[in-house]
């Protein structure tokens, strides 16, 4: 049965209720075909995080999706970055925030400040990865890309003679435990 104590929480979004907390809840009910509870909070008032801190941890993907499903437009284009290239979520993140976010996508994100800086260059890196990845089974490793995002930078970087030169040599290309292994 439903806890009354314990109601889904939902904003009024453009006349619709949203569910912010209690999906999970709410799908169980309508398949139970049994009553449900919810409460309208304002959406200032609404901290999902911190009520659901007491139960179990989040994922970063549950944070995601959730500013996502209240209409976060950043948070929302990383969900389709992320499934578009297929990439680890916490490395899309640090794709589309680079170059301001190192290490602190993480934090950024659960706390409801992710941004997008650079949209052109994640496309590029991650294209550059998605060949690669055919015959490099670690090109989606975080060392690999956080090296590949600095060797771009450098001046007379070419992303095609690199590209060529890695599928030319591809015994050359060798797994490495850090960034700077890599570089």
């Amino acid at each position: 049965g439903w806890i009354p104590a314990y109601p889904m929480h939902v904003i009024n979004q453009n006349g619709t209720c949203v569910i912010v907390d209690g999906q999970h809840r709410f799908e169980v009910s309508k398949n139970l075909n049994i009553p449900f509870f919810y409460v309208i909070c304002e959406e200032a008032d609404v901290n999902i995080s911190a009520i659901n801190n007491a139960q179990n941890p989040w994922t970063l993907l549950d944070y995601v999706a959730t500013f996502a499903n209240r209409g976060n437009k950043e948070y929302r284009a990383l969900l389709e970055f992320q499934q578009t290239y297929n990439l680890p979520l916490g490395i899309s993140a640090r794709l589309l925030m680079a170059p301001t976010s190192y290490g602190r996508e993480t934090s950024l994100i659960r706390a409801g400040s992710f941004k997008i800086k650079n949209a052109e260059k994640a496309d590029e890196i991650a294209n550059i990865v998605r060949v690669l990845r055919a015959d490099v089974k670690w090109a989606t490793s975080a060392f690999f890309i956080d090296a590949l995002m600095r060797v771009m930078k450098v001046p007379g970087f070419s992303i095609a003679r690199f590209l060529d030169k890695c599928k030319s040599y591809p015994s050359k290309l060798e797994q490495r435990g850090t960034r700077e292994g890599y570089i």
